[in-house]
């Protein structure tokens, strides 16, 4: 009787331990892979762009644009202005940015597009010599900036070269889908500017066609999905970071979860920077204080805002989060070195507490009916 009565309780508690080990709580994790060093010269002020997941990067050293290649290798821009700037750089490795070309008794920022199989484009000069300003650049080809100090500007392949469409708005990203966002003056009498979300095609926008997105204040969106999700930062003190939709329903990523490892008191601004298609968000956070920087951040809606740390100094920041919520960004090494980071997401399985009492359970029961047995 005693030996059935100790099976039973043994395969019950085995049976529990068993079923609910599907529902296990799980943790999200990012590893960190050092993609490697970037030339001699750079800082996070070169390169204030994009970061490809070929471990690419755009940005500037002293006069030159540049492309700086994790582990070794630089690639100059050539341009014909005083000095250049790149901004952008897309998965293939086409890079947009400015080329600042003399003009009167200054200089005149034009919008250049650059590939190696193409060189140096220039875009947007007309008679007048209209300032341009070349920011983003799509997978697909399509290119966002502005021209002539107060319109959008889109800039689309053509096959021979780019075709220009404008909209009465600034242009900070555009998916790869064709969504357009950034911010537009308001219409509604108040002061400032709000987002709004434009879906490009090959034909000048009628102004109806924007969607604004309704929000008061300072909204400032960096990125925009091919869902038409925004995030970026709202301003004020702290700023917070945001994800917005065309519903015009914001969630602030806020602080939710999140403990600045110097104190709740010393954490400063949360900013989105870019968003994939199912809503994950990769940005930085900045803390108050000297010698304190800046992080790469995580956010999702389920687990709100995950440090992602840096490669041992004081400054990430990120750039790009893929599909597979992998992001790649910019961190400094112990040495103060600026390299390129890769942060990878990990789903690691935590077992309830309720799992440790039956383990004792079942072990106390076994010992116990081994006594009686004996």
């Amino acid at each position: 009787m005693i030996k059935f009565r100790f099976s039973a309780i043994l395969c019950a508690c085995l049976f529990y331990v068993i079923t609910t080990s599907s529902n296990a709580e799980q943790k999200l994790v990012f590893n960190t892979k050092d993609l490697g060093v970037l030339p001699t010269g750079s800082s996070p002020s070169s390169y204030r762009g994009a970061v490809n997941f070929s471990g690419q990067v755009a940005g500037s050293i002293g006069s030159d644009a540049v492309v700086a290649q994790a582990g070794g290798g630089i690639t100059y821009i050539p341009y014909q202005g005083q000095f250049a700037r790149a901004n952008a750089i897309n998965e293939v490795g086409e890079v947009v940015g400015i080329d600042e070309r003399l003009y009167g008794t200054g200089n005149r920022p034009t919008a250049f597009y650059w590939s190696i199989d193409t060189g140096t484009v220039l875009l947007g000069i007309s008679a007048s010599n209209e300032l341009s300003e070349a920011w983003s650049i799509t997978d697909t080809g399509l290119i966002g900036g502005h021209a002539d100090n107060s319109s959008g500007a889109v800039w689309a392949p053509n096959g021979t070269g780019f075709d220009r469409y404008s909209i009465d708005a600034r242009i900070n990203d555009i998916s790869d889908s064709g969504l357009v966002t950034g911010t537009i003056l308001r219409d509604d009498g108040l002061s400032g500017s709000q987002p709004y979300v434009w879906s490009f095609s090959d034909a000048n926008p009628n102004p109806s066609q924007i969607t604004r997105i309704d929000a008061l204040g300072f909204w400032h969106p960096f990125a925009i999905n091919n869902q038409g999700q925004m995030t970026g930062h709202v301003g004020g003190s702290p700023e917070y970071g945001f994800i917005s939709d065309f519903n015009s329903t914001s969630q602030f990523m806020g602080f939710s979860g999140f403990v600045s490892p110097y104190g709740p008191e010393a954490l400063s601004n949360i900013f989105g920077t870019s968003i994939n298609s199912i809503g994950q968000v990769a940005g930085q956070w900045e803390e108050n204080g000297a010698g304190r920087g800046t992080h790469t951040i995580y956010w999702d809606a389920i687990n709100g805002v995950t440090d992602l740390g840096t490669l041992g100094g004081t400054y990430s920041k990120a750039f790009s989060i893929n599909e597979a919520g992998e992001i790649i960004g910019l961190s400094t090494d112990l040495k103060g070195d600026l390299r390129v980071a890769l942060w990878t997401p990990v789903v690691v399985p935590i077992p309830p507490t309720v799992w440790l009492f039956v383990s004792g359970l079942i072990s106390i029961v076994w010992v116990s009916g081994y006594k009686k047995v004996v």
